[in-house]
């Protein structure tokens, strides 16, 4: 697989060490709290930098909890924009205040994570986001189901019936 993909916030890379088994050549992590950058055989690099440090042209672009913990949001999704190839993907996966787990469980709502989480956004509030950083399409950002099995099912079900769109580079705008 040629897909060039990004996994920001990724850690040593377990996911992306998935991906690369299953033939994705093309993968790299971006890390800033490693003590340095990582290079496997397998040909994986995870980066010790700051995403809005990164560099180049990428298909997809994940952040998979790693949002949320980011101070200046605008300013990542601008840089997330400007990285996209014509037609990729910024896939955004965060908790969200939009959820039943805030509405029941409010203030002791698991998700909340102080002071790891730097922003919980609202359904209303990362389309706002990003709008405004250039992005032309929206996503619905999923929050955290414990099950991976069930977040697949939702996603799925969401992607089919057009409610969960991906962030897409507007064409030229790289």
């Amino acid at each position: 697989q040629d897909t060039r993909i990004i996994d920001v916030g990724s850690g040593s890379g377990h996911f992306l060490h998935f991906l690369a088994n299953e033939g994705f050549r093309h993968v790299t992590g971006v890390e800033p709290f490693i003590p340095k950058t990582l290079r496997y055989p397998n040909g994986l690099s995870i980066l010790k930098q700051k995403f809005t440090e990164l560099e180049g042209q990428w298909d997809v672009i994940i952040f998979n909890h790693s949002f949320e913990h980011i101070p200046d949001n605008l300013e990542t999704l601008r840089h997330a924009h400007k990285l996209l190839a014509n037609n990729g993907w910024c896939v955004i996966e965060i908790p969200s205040v939009s959820s039943y787990a805030w509405r029941h469980y409010g203030i002791y709502w698991h998700q909340l994570d102080a002071p790891r989480h730097t922003f919980l956004h609202s359904l209303e509030s990362f389309r706002i986001l990003a709008l405004r950083s250039g992005h032309q399409t929206p996503v619905l950002p999923l929050w955290s189901l414990r099950i991976p099995l069930l977040q697949s099912l939702v996603r799925q079900l969401l992607l089919d019936s057009g409610l969960l769109m991906p962030l897409k580079a507007s064409p030229g705008a790289c």
